[in-house]
């Protein structure tokens, strides 16, 4: 499927970005007593619907997150509130078909038969305003856990620069990351 090689391309971009991005921090002498890279990195949601600073009404959209050295993307996370299978299978009262279904959040990493892992959240049904803070939240988790094992990329991210959402942080650093994560601080404030 056409589907599955993009997704797969992107997977090993961001791979190859992360790696650059890690190489350069620590060339920088950005690291902890440990040697984790310490990451300086920024993230922003798409949505297909244009929001007005009041009201998000958008369906699906992309949250990416882009490294500060190389000005790449390291992540994306893609969030669909309906999956188009399903609500005609609801609506006709017949049994849901088999289908690969991208409803809820999900990161693009995964294991390379295309099965992903530990960054899908199937059952979120958040708001489309909290697209944005749910992105940073599976981009600090994907970046720092799933990567530093998988591939022995030693990071995580320790300051972020996005816009005036200050519940990003919070979630960011909220209870469900582990401690090795945090904290993460906000550089600057985009307005």
């Amino acid at each position: 499927m056409v589907g599955d090689t993009v997704e797969s391309i992107c997977r090993d971009s961001c791979i190859l970005a992360l790696e650059e991005e890690i190489q350069l921090t620590k060339e920088a002498g950005e690291v902890d007593a440990d040697g984790v890279a310490l990451l300086c990195c920024s993230g922003d949601m798409g949505c297909t619907t244009r929001g007005s600073g009041r009201t998000y009404a958008s369906f699906c959209g992309c949250f990416t997150l882009i490294g500060c050295h190389t000005g790449k993307v390291l992540y994306c996370a893609f969030f669909d509130k309906m999956c188009a299978k399903c609500e005609h299978a609801l609506r006709t009262n017949k049994p849901r078909p088999e289908h690969r279904c991208f409803k809820g959040a999900y990161g693009i990493y995964g294991t390379e038969d295309g099965q992903t892992t530990g960054v899908v959240d199937e059952e979120w049904t958040g708001s489309s305003k909290a697209m944005e803070t749910h992105g940073a939240f599976m981009s600090t988790l994907a970046v720092g856990l799933y990567r530093f094992e998988e591939f022995g990329l030693r990071a995580r991210i320790s300051s972020f620069i996005a816009d005036e959402d200050s519940t990003m942080r919070a979630r960011m650093n909220g209870p469900n990351v582990p401690v090795i994560l945090k904290p993460v601080i906000r550089v600057t404030q985009i307005t």
